[in-house]
């Protein structure tokens, strides 16, 4: 076995001798190959604070937030591998372009941090849509009309926001965390094997949808159905002012919480298995509908008295 290891060891050093002394002969230069591109830190100041901003983009955490005056400002970075196309003739588009040769994504490694922050003013009254993925995205205390953020492999933060129109997240393997947000029109979230946590939340319609994670959520107030789905762990909810149907469903976990309402605004339907309820299975009471379903978990809800 030792000399089967000895031999092994003395293939692998002749290949990759092999392989140097061949890039060598090709006159390809090895130290640019395992370098990384050369980060530069750029900054642009627009002046339109009506117009929708647009971003397309890939492996870049982004961090929207107000800005220090009336203009909206871009702090980004690029390198000879990577850059922006900004245009803001109507809409503002914001798209990465990448220069990447295939050798590039196998011997470089970046351990360089690099963040997109946009700055928007208080007066700002467009909307913002952000696609990105492999990167998180952080939207906090800005005035926006709608909201759309959508990545994989990130989290998504809302924090302090006030829109007039409709909100939108959606991750994959990432959490969602919603607090301080109010709009008029719907909240849409949306991940998978992550937890989904709302707190202070003021919308017309809810819908919160994750599987192999938990829904949190407190101090919701809701004109129109809410919709809190999962399976495999928990929903929980704290102080839920719900002024239409109620849905709420998950699998091998519990449904537990309590409404800013009686139990007789609703007509029920709950069900669970292996596990305790103190619901009515089927009751016709009030205008809303509650429906309550899970497996293996308890259903505990408490309502005004």
């Amino acid at each position: 076995m030792k000399k089967l290891l000895i031999i092994g060891g003395i293939v692998f050093l002749a290949g990759i001798f092999i392989l140097l002394s061949s890039l060598s002969v090709l006159n390809w230069n090895i130290a640019e190959i395992s370098s990384n591109p050369i980060l530069e830190k750029k900054e642009k100041i627009l002046t339109a604070q009506d117009k929708n901003i647009t971003v397309e983009d890939k492996n870049m955490p982004y961090v929207i937030t107000k800005s220090p005056d009336a203009d909206i400002h871009l702090k980004y970075f690029e390198s000879q591998k990577e850059n922006y196309d900004i245009k803001s003739d109507g809409d503002i588009t914001i798209t990465k372009t990448t220069h990447y040769r295939w050798y590039d994504l196998i011997f470089n490694v970046n351990f360089q941090n690099s963040v997109f922050t946009i700055q928007l003013p208080e007066n700002f009254s467009g909307s913002l849509k952000i696609t990105t993925n492999n990167g998180s995205i952080k939207v906090q205390n800005v005035k926006v009309d709608t909201l759309t953020c959508s990545t994989n492999n990130g989290k998504v933060t809302m924090e302090n926001l006030r829109l007039n129109g409709d909100i939108s997240a959606s991750t994959d393997n990432g959490a969602i965390l919603a607090s301080n947000i109010s709009t008029d029109k719907n909240c849409s979230f949306k991940t998978s094997n992550e937890k989904i946590t709302i707190d202070n939340l003021s919308t017309a319609k809810l819908t919160s949808v994750t599987n192999n994670g938990a829904i949190e959520t407190d101090s919701v107030n809701a004109k129109g159905k809410v919709t809190l789905q999962t399976s495999n762990h928990a929903i929980h909810f704290v102080d839920l002012n719900a002024k239409a149907d109620v849905e709420l469903k998950t699998s091998n976990g519990s449904i537990t919480g309590n409404f800013l309402a009686r139990m007789s605004d609703f007509s029920i339907i709950s069900k669970t298995s292996n596990g305790s309820n103190n619901l009515p299975e089927n009751a016709e009471m009030g205008s809303r509908k509650l429906s309550a379903k899970t497996s293996n978990g308890k259903i505990k809800i408490e309502f005004l008295k």
